[in-house]
């Protein structure tokens, strides 16, 4: 009820406009109340206010009342919707609105936010320190080449690659110890690296840089990867055992639909070597995504021949997941020779 007993068509709401114009006033309504005058004012929207001057306990405001509800029954009429338990009229609101609309506020800063969440992890892209430390996590372990040596032993030996975490640079790059030998002799590495990791330069269209330097002491490095930490060099003395820099691979991420993950190789006129007669040498190097890891290392004299590394591809080193006695079920026939074709650290092909 408005201040003072007036009721207006303010206060009454559009709806009032609504009744007067489609609903006939119910009975025991005083029609005295309206004039023919304002009865037009409620009809048109634009003209001056309807005042009715009733005292709240008057009749007339109690028969007031019941034109409302009446009205609610009007079809198409605006007070045709769900009102508090006491009428429309009443003082007292829902008792459920103030919760329900908290808990819809609620409800919908939840979906808000997860959204937001799932759209930032939807864009957010892969960085260049991502790729460097997905390519250093999936060299390390342990990795044979045993299933390629049973299939081909004429052209490929079972050998044991093996690579760990050694230490971390100050601009974030990660060095790993890299090391190779026969799997009957894992305690006799005939191949020592020391491995650096890092993102490409931002010019260059690759993701990755992997470069392999060669031990000061290397001696003091084998089998690494299998001794206690605290019978390890120390950082300091890692970073300072990086001697000569000998090749250096850049990867890139794969093309979808290929079975790698990162794939790359040396530049096309590789790096000095002068083993065996060599020039130059080339790598290639894959990495999959059921972790295997295929190398080609190759050497190549002046005229551009190769004198060292496999001729029939890549050798593919895939994760121990065999038992030490599986392996040696095996017949290498190859095996008992290979010792004489190592010399140094590049295994010969004849």
């Amino acid at each position: 009820m408005p201040r003072g007993g007036i009721w207006t068509r303010r206060a009454l709401g559009n709806g009032a406009n609504h009744f007067f114009s489609s609903c006939s006033l119910p009975p025991r309504f005083p029609k005295s109340l309206f004039s023919h005058d304002r009865l037009e004012a409620a009809r048109n929207p634009g003209s001056e206010p309807l005042r009715l001057h009733l005292r709240p306990s008057s009749s007339a405001a109690r028969a007031l009342r019941r034109v409302f509800h009446f009205q609610r029954d009007c079809s198409g009429s605006p007070f045709n919707q769900p009102q508090s338990r006491r009428g429309w009229m009443g003082n007292d609101s829902d008792a459920g609105g103030g919760g329900g609309i908290v808990r819809g506020f609620v409800l919908k800063a939840i979906v808000l936010f997860g959204g937001v969440l799932l759209f930032k992890r939807l864009r957010r892209s892969t960085t260049r320190w991502d790729h460097a430390r997905a390519v250093a996590d999936a060299l390390c372990g342990d990795k044979f080449s045993w299933e390629q040596a049973c299939r081909d032993p004429d052209n490929y030996f079972n050998l044991r690659m093996l690579a760990c975490p050694a230490t971390e640079m100050v601009d974030g790059s990660r060095v790993l110890y890299f090391e190779q030998a026969f799997w009957r002799t894992p305690q006799k590495p005939f191949r020592q690296r020391l491995y650096i990791v890092k993102p490409c330069p931002k010019e260059s269209k690759c993701d990755v840089e992997l470069s392999s330097y060669a031990i000061r002491d290397i001696e003091e490095y084998t089998n690494f990867c299998d001794r206690p930490k605290d019978q390890r060099p120390h950082d300091e003395e890692i970073i300072e055992d990086i001697a000569e820099h000998l090749t250096t691979i850049h990867l890139s991420r794969c093309e979808r639909g290929k079975r790698c993950l990162y794939e790359g190789s040396t530049a096309p006129q590789g790096f000095p070597n002068s083993w065996n007669g060599a020039s130059y040498c080339t790598s290639d190097l894959a990495i999959h995504k059921n972790g295997e890891v295929h190398t080609w290392d190759r050497g190549y004299d002046e005229e551009g021949n190769q004198v060292w590394g496999s001729k029939e591809g890549p050798y593919e080193f895939k994760p121990n997941r065999n038992s030490r006695e599986d392996i040696l079920s095996l017949n290498f026939s190859s095996t008992g020779s290979l010792e004489k074709k190592i010399v140094g650290s590049f295994v010969l092909k004849e």
